[in-house]
């Protein structure tokens, strides 16, 4: 064995481990910390069917990466917006480990996970898509607002109250900041439609898919502010 793997290795095995899940994007996301460096990460199956299998693929990861449950000191988890049943499945199952544990834990939105992607000092606008739905955030110096809105992606479906896809690129998501950032749910039906101008794509940063690593991100650079707000689990779910 290398003296990297075994550094690797021991590394790993140390305890103080921080775990951040995320259930709120598409199929679902671990991560693995310690002293806020990543060690590894997983994407969780897409046939996995999270309330029943949730606890089993994340057992399946520690092992992977020669770690228990019980070495886990705090989780940081998303809490939305998202699936009712995801989001639920994931808080339920940090709740009973950081019941069984005694040990602390902290909720990132999925819009928050996102922001990281944004550009320090400029404005820029989030964006999530789920589902039929969608949620957007923009922030800048003089602009903080967020807005939660019904999607349809077929005209021929629209209701009232709702906008097709079209109307909400045009009309909230493109004339907000220079710089968007979105999730790849969003950006690739934006893609399909042919919504987005060649002008635009250079303004769109596609986040990372594994938005537990961008909500254990934002958990690093927030810790302050994150400590001091009301940590009683609480979640946002959109269908």
């Amino acid at each position: 064995m290398s003296n990297y793997s075994k550094r690797k290795k021991n590394m790993i095995v140390e305890k103080n481990i921080a775990l951040a899940v995320d259930t709120c994007f598409s199929n679902g996301s671990f991560s693995i910390w310690k002293e806020d460096h990543q060690i590894a990460s997983k994407k969780i199956d897409a046939e996995v069917l999270l309330s029943k299998e949730l606890i089993v693929q994340l057992r399946q990861f520690l092992s992977e990466n020669r770690l228990d449950v019980t070495d886990i000191k705090e989780i940081i988890y998303t809490n939305g917006p998202g699936s009712n049943t995801a989001v639920r499945v994931g808080i339920a199952s940090v709740v009973g480990i950081c019941r069984s544990l005694k040990i602390k834990s902290y909720g990132v939105s999925g819009i928050e996970a996102l922001s990281v992607e944004g550009e320090t000092g400029k404005s820029y606008t989030v964006a999530i898509l789920q589902s039929r739905h969608f949620c957007i955030y923009e922030k800048s110096s003089e602009i903080e607002k967020s807005i939660n809105l019904n999607l349809t992606l077929s005209q021929k479906e629209l209701k009232p109250n709702q906008l097709t896809l079209t109307d909400f690129a045009e009309q909230h998501l493109l004339p907000t900041s220079e710089h968007i950032v979105c999730d790849r749910a969003l950006y690739e039906k934006l893609m399909e439609l042919c919504i987005l101008p060649g002008e635009h794509k250079q303004r769109i940063t596609v986040a990372s898919d594994n938005e537990s690593i961008l909500a254990y991100k934002f958990y690093i650079k927030n810790k302050e502010l994150i400590s001091k707000r009301d940590n009683r689990i609480s979640y946002t779910g959109i269908y």
